[in-house]
């Protein structure tokens, strides 16, 4: 699927302007979108492929949290950062495209724009 699918539901011009905003990236199995402890400041539309977020303790031991199918939204920033760090691993588990947005511009087109909440 494609990010201009995935919105298709929103007016056009609100579609143009956050369209803009993404980054659309391919990533292949056994990448990671995302890193426990690491800095993440973006929003992630799963486009294709699979991916998974889990932890992992101090002793190497792995907990699976979440399961994602294309097409679905990862679970939000804020649910999944602290501090501007990830809580979780995103780890892709097939040939992935990922859209990528900054949560904050993300967030400033919510609050302007009624349609694209």
């Amino acid at each position: 699927m494609s990010i201009e699918k995935f919105l298709t539901d929103l007016p056009a011009e609100h579609r143009a302007v956050l369209l803009d905003s993404f980054s659309i990236r391919t990533l292949p199995i056994g990448g990671y979108l995302s890193n426990q402890g690491e800095q993440d400041e973006n929003e992630y539309i799963l486009l294709r492929g699979r991916a998974r977020s889990l932890v992992t303790d101090s002793n190497g031991n792995e907990a699976s949290l979440n399961l994602y199918a294309a097409p679905i939204g990862i679970t939000p920033n804020m649910a999944r950062t602290s501090g501007d760090c990830s809580l979780v691993d995103i780890e892709v588990l097939d040939n992935t495209v990922i859209a990528a947005i900054p949560a904050a511009r993300l967030m400033d087109l919510m609050v302007n724009c009624e349609s694209i909440r």
